[in-house]
């Protein structure tokens, strides 16, 4: 739970803050630093792909949607 609230850069600070207090500056230093930029870049890919995925499928639902009143116009026409 305290790796997700680091990734999402929600309140992240104040864990780094204690931890400093504890271990020292340099190896919380070092841990924050390569788990926000390492993380955070996963969580925004992650985030990125999964919208770029459901908006293709929206738009191929839109496109056979078309396709369908289309034929349903044309087969209407036919039959007037």
């Amino acid at each position: 739970l305290t790796v997700f609230q680091c990734i999402t850069m929600e309140g992240w600070t104040d864990i780094m803050y204690e931890l400093n207090d504890g271990a020292g500056p340099w190896w919380p230093f070092l841990y924050f630093v390569s788990l926000i930029i390492i993380g955070s870049f996963f969580v925004l890919n992650l985030v990125l792909g999964v919208l770029s995925g459901e908006f293709s499928k929206e738009r191929e639902k839109a496109k056979a949607r078309g396709a369908f009143q289309k034929l349903r116009e044309k087969q209407q026409i036919e039959e007037d």
